[in-house]
């Protein structure tokens, strides 16, 4: 798990397992979540690309805009909107592809997303912890 840029960090982060299959992209900018956050499901099966688990776009740090999460199976989870941090509009679907009432699907998105703050902060952990080598010019050595 590595930051893929000296100057400008983004977490590119790798399962430790023995594969190098990736399980989070976290971009920043200025030391905040910005653009296109991405997670994928972790996949034990050889070969087999990761499914996707979430896609939730930041600004300066918070939601914004559109989230969209998938269960394992690959059905749609939620579809979450954000302005500047605060849930706009909420859908989401059972496990089984049932339609959520909406105050089931914004409780659903209250869970999300403490449990992706903590998941992304546990990864920033490891990146910070573990600083690319770079050159005096910001490059990666």
């Amino acid at each position: 798990m590595e930051p893929t840029n000296c100057a400008h960090p983004t977490a590119n982060c790798a399962s430790p397992a023995r594969s190098t299959r990736r399980i989070a992209l976290l971009p920043f900018d200025d030391d905040a979540l910005n653009c296109t956050v991405a997670l994928w499901y972790s996949s034990t099966a050889p070969k087999a690309d990761p499914k996707p688990k979430l896609e939730a776009a930041y600004g300066n740090g918070l939601p914004e805009g559109n989230t969209r999460s998938w269960y394992p199976d690959g059905r749609r989870r939620g579809e979450f909107r954000y302005d500047h941090g605060v849930l706009a509009e909420a859908r989401a679907w059972s496990a089984k592809g049932a339609a959520l009432p909406e105050a089931e699907a914004r409780a659903m998105a209250a869970r999300d997303r403490a449990a992706d703050d903590q998941f992304y902060t546990a990864l920033e952990a490891t990146v910070r912890d573990n600083p690319p080598r770079c050159d005096a010019d910001g490059r990666k050595s």
